[in-house]
């Protein structure tokens, strides 16, 4: 399915396929490219990979370039959309309500930083009580500031 990438005014300017990659079992990932029709100067690519434990908490990893320069504390989520074709159907981020609250927030260390050239590589903990089954072919956002 899809990961999409938006600039601080809501933009969308890069989508991929998250995938399982055979090489790493439980991992999730994607490369990230333009978004169809976008026309703005940045020139997003990278990957992002998602690698899950027996408990279903996740690493979420990203080496990215091309995006905006010193974007601080800038939103990453998985989303419960399976698609980037339309803002419809990115939806909201994607979690299991019935045994968790939504932990795609600053707070809870689901944010994405880049240097001055728009380069980043990082990445944090999180459980959204959902499996590497549930969460795969979901969107996966990441805001400007």
């Amino acid at each position: 399915k899809a990961i999409s990438l938006s600039d601080s005014t809501g933009t969308v300017w890069a989508c991929s396929t998250l995938i399982s990659e055979s090489t790493e079992p439980n991992t999730l990932t994607a490369s990230i490219g333009a978004y169809p029709n976008y026309q703005g100067e940045l020139r997003p690519s990278g990957t992002v990979r998602v690698t899950f434990d027996y408990d279903n908490t996740f690493k979420l990893e990203y080496n990215i370039r091309g995006l905006e320069n010193n974007c601080v504390g800038c939103g990453i989520h998985i989303h419960a959309g399976v698609s980037c074709e339309t803002h419809e159907q990115v939806l909201g981020h994607g979690w299991n309500g019935d045994f968790v609250r939504d932990l795609w927030t600053s707070k809870y260390g689901s944010v994405y930083s880049t240097d001055g050239d728009g380069s980043g590589s990082s990445h944090f903990y999180l459980y959204n009580a959902l499996n590497i089954g549930l969460n795969y072919g979901h969107t996966v956002v990441l805001h400007g500031e």
